[in-house]
This record gives C-alpha cells, sequence and structure tokens, in this order.
C-alpha cells in the first residue's frame, strides 16, 4: 500500500487503535479517523503523529447512523476499513462505499453482515473494487490455518480448531454481536459426508499453550465452508472456549432464552453482564491463542500436525491480520466484489506476514 487514503470507522476504540498504529507503522498511507467523537479522535492523532513524525492523520466527523455524513468521507477514501461494532448499519456503509467507488473491509463477526454486503456485489463488481468481510483472526484467518498443512498430508482427513481469549470489551454495546451469534449463531461440524447443527454436547477439549486445557464449544464460521471439498477432508470443526462459568453457565443461556422473547432485551441485557462480568476478570490486555489439530496420512502412515497462533493483545492480532490481509489484496489483479477474508489470502503468505508482525506461530508435527 502507497499513498492510499485510508478512513478507519471507530479508529479511536480497541482494534481501531491498533488498526491505526499498524497502519503507520507498515504502510505509507495517509490516515483518516472517523466518527463522532472528535475528542478521542484528537487525543489519538497527537500520540500517533508523536510516535511517527510526519505522519498524515486527521480527524473526519461522521456518523454512521447518518447516511449522508457518510458521503464526502468515502469519496475521499480509497480504503474504508470498519473497525466499530455497526453491523446493523452495514447497509448505510456499503451504499456510501458504492457510491464513493472505495474499497470496504469490516472486522465484524456476526455472520448476516455478509449477507447484507453480496447485494451490492455487483456494483462492487462494476466499480472494480473489493469488499472484504469478516476480516482479522475469528473469523479471517480459520480457513487459512486450516489449509497450511495440506501440503504435508498426502491425504488430507480431519482438521478441529479451538479459539481461546481473554475478552476485554470497551462498552457494552462491543458485547452485542458475540450475544447476537449465541441466541442466532446456528453453529455446526462437518462430519459422516455433511454439515450438521451442533450443541454443547458436541464441544471440545483442546490444550493451549498459554491457556491450559479448556472446554471449546462449536462455532458457526462462514469462511470453512467448502474446504471439505477443496482439501478432501472428512471432518471440520471450529470451537471457542467459555469466558467464565458465570458467563458460560448463566449469561449465555439467559440470553438464549430471552432471546426467544425479544432480541433487543437479550441483546441489551445479557450484554451489559457479558461487559462488567468479562472486563472484572481480565485486565487491560488480553491474550487471544488459536489451535489447529490436523490429522491425515503420510506415506499410509497416521500422522497428526498441529500449529498455535499467540498474541499477547487480541486487539493487535485482529489488526495485524487486517493488515497482512491489505497487504496482499491490493496487489491481486481483478480482486474485485464481496468475499470474505478467509476465502481470498494465501495461507503461506499471511503467516509469513504475521510472524514477521511479531506473531508467534509455532508447528508441531
Amino acid at each position: 500500500m502507497q499513498d492510499e487514503k485510508v478512513l478507519v470507522l471507530g479508529g479511536y476504540g480497541g482494534v481501531g487503535k491498533s488498526l491505526c498504529h499498524n497502519l503507520l507503522r507498515y504502510t505509507d498511507c495517509q490516515l483518516g479517523i472517523g466518527g463522532r467523537n472528535a475528542a478521542q479522535a484528537k487525543e489519538l492523532i497527537i500520540r500517533l503523529q508523536n510516535e511517527f513524525p510526519g505522519a498524515r492523520v486527521d480527524y473526519i466527523p461522521l456518523d454512521a447512523k447518518k447516511r449522508d455524513s457518510l458521503i464526502e468521507p468515502f469519496k475521499w477514501a480509497d480504503l474504508v476499513i470498519v473497525a466499530a461494532t455497526v453491523p446493523d448499519l452495514m447497509e448505510n456503509i456499503a451504499h456510501a462505499a458504492v457510491n464513493g467507488k472505495t474499497h470496504l473491509i469490516d472486522i465484524l463477526v456476526r455472520g448476516d453482515v455478509a449477507g447484507i454486503l453480496r447485494k451490492y456485489n455487483g456494483e462492487f463488481l462494476d466499480n472494480q473494487r473489493f469488499c472484504i468481510t469478516q476480516a482479522g483472526f475469528h473469523p479471517g484467518i480459520i480457513a487459512p490455518l486450516i489449509r497450511l498443512p495440506k501440503t504435508y498430508f498426502d491425504s488430507y482427513e480431519e482438521a478441529n480448531v479451538g479459539l481461546a481469549m481473554d475478552a476485554v470489551f470497551g462498552k457494552p454495546q462491543s458485547t452485542y454481536e458475540i450475544i447476537h451469534e449465541v441466541v442466532e449463531g446456528n453453529p455446526k461440524t462437518f462430519e459422516n459426508g455433511v454439515w450438521q447443527k451442533a450443541t454443547y454436547r458436541d464441544s471440545k477439549s483442546f490444550q493451549f499453550d498459554s491457556f491450559g486445557r479448556k472446554m471449546c464449544f462449536p462455532m458457526k464460521m462462514q469462511e470453512v465452508y467448502g474446504l471439505e471439498k477443496e482439501l478432501g477432508l472428512g471432518r471440520i470443526g471450529v470451537y471457542a472456549s467459555g469466558f467464565s462459568s458465570f458467563i458460560d453457565n448463566f449469561v449465555f443461556p439467559l440470553a438464549v432464552f430471552l432471546g426467544k422473547l425479544s432480541k433487543k432485551i437479550s441483546q441489551q441485557l445479557c450484554g451489559w453482564l457479558l461487559f462488567k462480568s468479562a472486563n472484572n476478570t481480565v485486565g487491560d490486555e488480553a491474550k487471544a491463542e488459536i489451535k489447529l489439530q490436523a490429522k491425515g496420512k503420510v506415506k499410509g502412515r497416521p500422522e497428526n500436525y498441529e500449529v498455535s497462533v499467540f498474541a499477547k493483545n487480541s486487539f493487535d492480532l485482529t489488526a495485524l491480520c487486517v493488515v497482512a490481509c491489505l497487504k496482499q489484496v491490493f496487489n491481486t489483479p481483478g480482486l474485485h466484489g464481496v468475499h470474505l477474508m478467509g476465502n481470498v489470502v494465501d495461507e503461506q503468505r499471511l503467516f509469513k506476514d504475521l510472524t514477521d508482525f511479531g506473531i508467534e506461530i509455532g508447528h508441531n508435527i
């Protein structure tokens, strides 16, 4: 990336700050920090300019709830990165992106966001612009991680991915995507030739290097759908560990129960409980680890292959995955339209870049 104008929506949030920092560290871009809070944005700009003398950073006032406020900022930008937790506002953002003829990337988790964005696929294609959704590490690098051992095995048979992380939320609204996925997530695993619904009874134990042994619950991860055909896998599962016994055994079941009555009440009440409980348990930094357990055959003999990805700060891991993705997609001719990050990045280059960025990646064969 050379001299692109990058607008980061929510650049003064947890992931947003790390994104701004790492964009200036690893690219030569002109940065715009977009949002409603001028004081927070300008405070961040001062810190960034002190750390990166000569950096071109500006505050750009906008409100994603007001479509008109996005028009001029999006026309200015070559790329817009959505770092704010605004899944319900992606219609406004996608509309502004196609009208401003800008590239778009988001770090949102909610599965329905991809469907919203795909409605604009034709317009992104016509504009010769890309729209990358579900960027980061969960989702984002799960499918590339599963692809990593494909050249090691003669016959790749099974891939299970476990995720453990400490959670730090800047505000209760930052939890809403998680509550939505708990209520609406519909987790699935692939086995016996079909993707089938999974429940807590299908949980799997993982031995993490930094968290110890943890029970992990099945998740829905769109980017892994299709890997069964691409890699010839007989079993695929993606799992995430719980936050705490209180959250796992009270908050999440309560969210499911209330979600049947009122999704809004479930989101607000259980989101607040999740915010308070998680932030009381974890300090200011939240580590994250992803573990791949792969099985297959080499010269007819059963073999195991494990890969671990570890970061001391999950905000930094998300941000660095986005930067690594951008280093690829800006240099991929003809990459236009709407895509999941996990489906468009080259896994070898992705993990090499992450290693160069300081993310710890270990292989155990």
